[in-house]
């Protein structure tokens, strides 16, 4: 009996034990998963990998430093990085057993972090199938699969996702586009059986869809039918007029305008001398326009007609499309411009929830990472300040030395315009650099009578105009003028005179930019960088305090401008007041360099990419970007005034003249800036200039303009508004007029930069045959480097 009892117990134990295992697996459900591989970069993890041979025989392979880098959110946390500039990169690891994603999920899933400015370069990794020599891993090694970033310049910064398929690569057509700023990232791609997919940044769906609509590997299962027609009853009118609406009598005799109930007949109104007064006209309130029937809702609106889709007969469904071929390796193989990208946490499995739990684990340390991040720009940009105010130091220091600080009298010819400004397109005449009227209109009818009798005589023969006078073509709105900084830097004070909206382009240092506002009374409204270099960043933290301006520049370069508001990329139109400006992407000698462009005052700032007769060093691009770049502003207009950032005229000439000697045009623009040089006249306009749309007077050798131009001197600040106007078809000499800004037209006909084709130029750097206008452009600047 007792062990009867004692059996009964044991089966109702394990019934009980049943009934808690069923319970608990409703309760907890889970799915058996496996992981085919995961790579945290631990201890051992140089036995897993195998760096290629590629490239190595010729130098261009590099290597990876074990690292948790510069800003760590666990220094323990280790990966590999990129470590040579300008290298190619190849390691993989083999898959032990090699597995297959049919019938299940496909998971791939790692982390990186690009911590340099990484300019052009890819940050992908890839899965291999079939046997792969992994010493000779490279970039024509056949993959199944390809998924990470890959960054060039401002132009390309997308997210690749290549299938393989029957041997031939498809990428995805949707345009993804990856992170890149400088803290950890993780990239998932989730592939599954029914050919759906989703693509996640740091555990957030970036994108999703289906292999059949998002890759070209099979005909679309649908196409529109183009032999369907829109039926002829088709309605596809929303509103329509009302037919039962009738206008009211009279509409039409409403008038326009009507007199003014309010005006009155001024007291001292002479009807004998002044006539028949008569109130003055305003709009008439009850007037509405010509008279249009209301809209009402169609009854008959059938919406818009859309093309119907029909079955493909092109389609021929592959229900393994899905299915990569099996899986044995996984490698990294990039190309880097510059190195610094470091490689972690890399897992392939089939179970999205594992992949979502790695990243949550190792994102408990983000912060950590971010608050170091922060840090480390904050000495970056204090060691950035700290050399600004030695700049700025410096160029206080060189313009005490060239005596600015000197008092001088408003009324002394010596003086360049302040208050009153020259309206037209004519350059300033030797002796007559200023009319003083405002102190009195004898001094200035006295410089006036002064000039050569032929200057008055022109208004009646015609003379040829000088060759390469430069103006500032803008709208008659916009008054641009140039502040010098530093030793031979330049900023641009932009003033709308309609609005007063004012803006200076790259300050170095904040006192001349100050000075000049201050003379001016004018109070800024914004900075414009064209990019981060410190001797066009200078001023910015000091204007933006006094003023309160705001701050743009490129959103590539937003973490390297001081105090930057506003971000702007390449295409984005931005207003200047009235004044629409273009933004042009142009790297080459920055990543972030950009350009700003005013269609509508034919003026374009650009930075260090263009000079007179040069273009700027490639710090931080290729010659095929800095190429690419002017490209972009020949195709301007060729009266389009080019305001650079620096003045090395006369150095550049030279250059210039030595490998193209036998240019003309460069000839006679070469012996104005030395005839210019050794009269001490300098070959920048510093002083502002207004002039209408309708003409511009710099040329080229050979090439004259016999316009009718209006000179207009306006003494500004006075109570008198003389106007003094000579009508005139020429100018008189070209002693002085400045080389920048200078037109398009000129450095076409004369930049070596801008003439990478040129026979004799390529002839006298023995540039090769073969070599293309970039790669040209690339001989040109090392010459002009060594020069």
């Amino acid at each position: 009996m007792e062990k009867k009892l004692r059996l009964h117990v044991v089966q109702a134990l394990k019934l009980l034990l049943l009934l808690f295992t069923i319970h608990c697996l409703f309760l907890f459900p889970f799915t058996l998963s496996e992981i085919f591989f995961e790579e945290r970069f631990q201890d051992g993890w140089k036995d897993r990998w195998v760096l290629s041979d590629w490239k190595r025989s010729e130098g261009k392979a590099g290597t990876f430093k074990y690292t948790a880098g510069k800003w760590p959110g666990d220094p323990d946390d280790k990966g590999i990085q990129t470590y040579n500039d300008a290298k190619h990169y190849a390691i993989s690891a083999k898959i032990s057993p090699e597995f297959s994603n049919e019938n299940r999920t496909l998971v791939v899933q790692y982390s990186i972090k690009i911590e340099q400015d990484i300019e052009c370069g890819g940050g992908y990794i890839k899965l291999l199938s079939g046997y792969v020599n992994q010493k000779k891993f490279g970039g024509d090694t056949p993959y199944s699969f390809m998924f990470g970033p890959d960054i060039c310049g401002t132009q390309t910064k997308k997210l690749h996702v290549i299938m393989s398929y029957q041997g031939q690569n498809y990428p995805i057509k949707k345009d993804l586009q990856c992170e890149t700023d400088k803290l950890t990232h993780f990239y998932t791609f989730i592939l599954r059986p029914d050919a759906s997919y989703s693509v996640l940044v740091d555990n957030r769906e970036r994108e999703s869809g289906t292999m059949y609509t998002d890759w070209d590997i099979l005909p679309p299962p649908k196409i529109k039918d183009t032999k369907a027609k829109r039926p002829a009853d088709w309605d596809d009118r929303e509103y329509i007029e009302d037919p039962n609406d009738v206008k009211p009598k009279g509409y039409d005799s409403i008038p326009r305008e009507i007199p003014d109930p309010k005006a009155k007949e001024p007291d001292n109104w002479d009807e004998e001398d002044d006539g028949i007064w008569r109130p003055p006209k305003i709009p008439n309130p009850a007037y509405k326009g010509p008279w249009k029937r209301k809209k009402i809702k169609n009854p008959n609106y059938k919406g818009k007609w859309k093309t119907p889709w029909v079955d493909n007969p092109e389609f021929e469904d592959d229900p393994d499309l899905y299915v990569l071929k099996p899986i044995k390796y996984v490698g990294i193989e990039v190309w880097q411009v510059k190195a610094g990208s470091i490689f972690d946490n890399i897992l392939i499995c089939d179970n999205p929830q594992y992949a979502r739990e790695i990243v949550e684990d190792v994102f408990q340390n983000r912060e950590i990472e971010k608050d170091a991040f922060e840090e480390a720009e904050k000495v970056r940009r204090a060691r950035e300040e700290e050399e600004a105010q030695r700049a700025r130091e410096e160029g206080e220091k060189r313009r005490k030395e060239r005596g600015y600080k000197k008092p001088r009298r408003r009324h002394d010819p010596r003086d360049y315009l302040d208050d009153y400004h020259v309206r037209s397109g004519l350059c300033i005449l030797p002796g007559m650099r200023q009319l003083s009227l405002s102190k009195g209109l004898v001094y200035g009818f006295t410089r006036l009578l002064s000039m050569p009798f032929k200057t008055l005589r022109g208004a009646s023969r015609t003379l040829k105009v000088a060759q390469f006078c430069s103006v500032s073509n803008m709208s008659s709105s916009l008054q641009i003028e140039l502040v010098p900084c530093l030793k031979d830097n330049y900023a641009y004070i932009l003033h709308d005179e309609d609005t007063g909206t004012v803006g200076v382009v790259d300050p170095s240092e904040a006192t001349p930019v100050i000075d000049a506002l201050r003379r001016k009374n004018w109070n800024l409204t914004y900075i414009l960088n064209t990019h981060h270099h410190h001797d066009h960043t200078g001023g910015n933290q000091e204007l933006k305090a006094r003023y309160g301006a705001k701050v743009i520049g490129s959103g590539v370069d937003r973490d390297r401008i001081p105090g930057i508001d506003i971000a702007l990329n390449d295409g984005d139109k931005w207003m200047f007041a009235a004044h629409e400006v273009q933004v042009m992407d142009t790297p080459g000698h920055t990543r972030g360099h950009i350009s700003f462009h005013f269609p509508s005052s034919g003026a374009i700032f650009t930075g260090d990419t263009l000079f007179s007769l040069s273009c700027g060093k490639l710090f931080e691009g290729t010659p095929m970007q800095m190429h690419s770049s002017l490209k972009k502003i020949m195709s301007l207009p060729d009266d389009t005034n080019i305001y650079c950032g620096h003045e090395y005229t006369l150095s550049n000439s030279k250059f210039a003249l030595s490998i193209e000697p036998n240019n003309e045009a460069l000839q006679s623009y070469a012996a104005h800036i030395a005839h210019l040089r050794s009269k001490s006249l300098p070959t920048v306009s510093r002083k502002p200039f207004y002039l209408t749309q309708s003409y511009a007077s710099s040329t080229i050798p050979g090439e004259y303009s016999n316009r009718m131009c209006r000179w207009s001197i306006l003494p500004f600040g006075s109570r008198y508004r003389h106007q003094i106007q000579l009508q005139v078809k020429h100018l008189l000499t070209r002693d002085v007029c400045a080389t920048i800004p200078t037109k398009l037209k000129v450095e076409k006909a004369c930049n070596p930069f801008l003439r990478t084709s040129s026979i004799e130029i390529r002839q006298t750097l023995n540039i090769p045959a073969t070599a293309n206008d970039s790669e040209a452009l690339g001989f040109i600047r090392q010459a002009k480097d060594n020069f």
